[in-house]
């Protein structure tokens, strides 16, 4: 027999809430704030969308779509939150939002060069003045995150991070980024890295893996 929409069961890892990630949402336990920057036809950054970090789409039995939590359940949500630590996630929170904002000046030229590279390639152009234009930019960026991390380095090692490797897991996620024939951030911290920091910090991680 057919199930249709109506006869289909709740699905259990639906995200509940309104996409509307405010800065001032706190209604789901997990809820991790991340920046999506997306590019229009002509690879022009568009406004930056709040969303969150474990936000992905489901498949519906009935062929549709869905907002799906990679966490899971609602009780697996609570359960992640209260692996990292409530404490720890709010600081991390805050650190996130803080840096966001710090850099917040850059972010826009930065998707601009990318913007420009990825159009040079898609039409054979030569690449290498985009190329240089991004590394510039680039260069600044890390430049400025490591001036943040040093300014909250106590705040920092406080929620078990280690402001040497932030920085190097920092950089090594932007070279990746630049690196990429694509526009979206898709960099998977590798193994000998997330070894480093404590199993609160690699449970955070692993979530966005």
């Amino acid at each position: 027999m057919e199930i249709t929409e109506l006869d289909a069961p709740p699905i259990a890892d639906r995200c509940p809430f309104s996409r509307d990630f405010g800065p001032d949402f706190h209604d789901c336990i997990a809820y991790t704030q991340e920046e999506f920057t997306a590019l229009d036809t002509r690879y022009k950054p568009l406004r930056p969308v709040a969303t969150c970090r474990h936000l992905a789409i489901g498949a519906e039995a009935t062929g549709g779509f869905y907002p799906r939590c990679s966490l899971g359940t609602a009780e697996e949500r609570a359960t992640w939150a209260q692996q990292v630590g409530p404490d720890r996630l709010r600081e991390l929170r805050d650190l996130s939002l803080e840096y966001r904002t710090w850099v917040a000046g850059l972010m826009p030229h930065v998707w601009e060069s990318k913007g420009r590279l990825l159009a040079a390639r898609s039409d054979n152009r030569d690449i290498t003045a985009a190329a240089d234009e991004l590394r510039e930019q680039v260069d600044g960026l890390l430049a400025a995150a490591g001036e943040w991390i040093d300014s909250q380095a106590a705040r920092i090692s406080a929620v078990g991070l280690d402001a040497g490797v932030l920085k190097e897991l920092i950089a090594m996620a932007t070279e990746n980024w630049v690196e990429s024939p694509h526009a979206g951030m898709g960099y998977q911290v590798p193994d000998h890295v997330l070894e480093k920091f404590p199993t609160q910090i690699q449970v955070f991680i692993r979530a966005g893996r």
